[in-house]
């Protein structure tokens, strides 16, 4: 009996956190609904395996992939390879020319080109690390995933900023509820969230 009260007090003061965290201030204690995807290195992206850890998803467009760096470098030297910290990249191409659907139908051209980017951002992140004399990040490239949203189905499940103005940081807790989420330029915001978030995993 003590023990259930334990956690049930627990759940509370949990609940309390991420509802000062949100930005509508209203906690989302239930799950969100999982999916399956399949990124542009071919790889199988399931949220359901990330129950028990901090999930960072960040929005964005092909437009603002120049912003994307400067977020990811901070967190980067900040969390390292952290066990209970992982990331997902949802790129939104609802605005993309059609030049560029049928590019990626033919030959793919499209998820060639991000991927791409994302193995410039695996070689940069080893150097970054290097720079800082922080330990490297065991398989690195396999813990990058960046997925192509063309219709916006995995989009709408989150409360996005406008991605083709700033980049969306989403931070989904290790039950699978959303904590909060911001818009780029607020990076302290969500790493309050991120470092309370992982202090409850910690207790």
């Amino acid at each position: 009996m003590v023990h259930s009260n334990v956690k049930g007090l627990h759940r509370l003061a949990w609940l309390a956190l991420a509802a000062a965290l949100t930005w509508s201030g209203v906690a989302h204690a239930d799950p969100l609904p999982d999916w399956r995807a399949t990124d542009v290195k071919g790889r199988t992206v399931d949220t359901k395996s990330y129950r028990g850890k901090v999930l960072l998803m960040f929005i964005n467009s092909p437009e603002l992939k120049g912003q994307m760096w400067p977020i990811t470098g901070r967190l980067i030297l900040k969390y390292g390879d952290h066990a209970r910290l992982e990331q997902v990249t949802l790129v939104d191409l609802r605005e993309a020319p059609l030049t560029w659907q049928a590019a990626e139908q033919i030959s793919g051209t499209v998820t060639e080109k991000i991927a791409a980017i994302h193995d410039w951002n695996v070689t940069h992140i080893k150097a970054l690390l290097k720079e800082h004399d922080k330990p490297p990040i065991r398989g690195l490239d396999r813990k990058l995933h960046v997925i192509l949203d063309w219709e916006g189905g995995l989009i709408q499940r989150y409360p996005a900023q406008d991605s083709q103005k700033t980049i969306s940081i989403v931070v989904i807790g290790p039950q699978g509820d959303l904590i909060g989420a911001w818009p780029g330029h607020q990076l302290d915001r969500a790493i309050q969230a991120i470092d309370a978030t992982l202090k409850t995993l910690a207790d």
